[in-house]
């Protein structure tokens, strides 16, 4: 992984709400600690197309394109692969690293899950992450 041990961002909720800590009025931000930061870059990552952000560059799996299609292997085959290139395009993740598994669960949604070997601290570890697609409202959600 790409991660820098002191880098931070700004913590988002799953809807790209910023929070704002009532204690001290600042905006809470993720680190390394506790894969907040992975789990912050999978979000935006996975949740996001490249429009969303207007002012800066953002690598993301742009699942929108896929509005409306017809569920097939074509289209698994396309989320995978768009998944994968907006999490290794910049060395984000290594693509040896990332296996993606991808099950329908019915006509219009899709769950699928990453799962990342995480070789910084513990060479055995390995994370997981699941997020479901549907293809008619477009809508992408974590569960974890």
């Amino acid at each position: 992984m790409i991660i820098n041990y002191d880098s931070k961002d700004i913590y988002l909720t799953e809807d790209f709400d910023i929070i704002v800590s009532k204690k001290n009025d600042k905006v809470r931000t993720a680190g390394y600690h506790d894969n907040e930061l992975l789990e912050q870059t999978l979000i935006k990552r996975i949740q996001s197309n490249v429009k969303d952000f207007e002012i800066t560059k953002v690598f993301a799996a742009n699942l929108n394109e896929e509005l409306g299609s017809r569920m097939d292997e074509n289209l698994i085959n396309r989320i995978q692969s768009s998944i994968i290139e907006a999490l290794t395009i910049d060395g984000f993740l290594d693509i040896e690293n990332l296996s993606i598994s991808v099950v329908i669960k019915d006509y219009v949604n899709v769950m699928f899950t990453i799962n990342i070997i995480n070789n910084r601290i513990n060479r055995d570890e390995i994370l997981s992450y699941g997020f479901s697609y549907n293809l008619d409202s477009n809508l992408t959600v974590q569960n974890f």
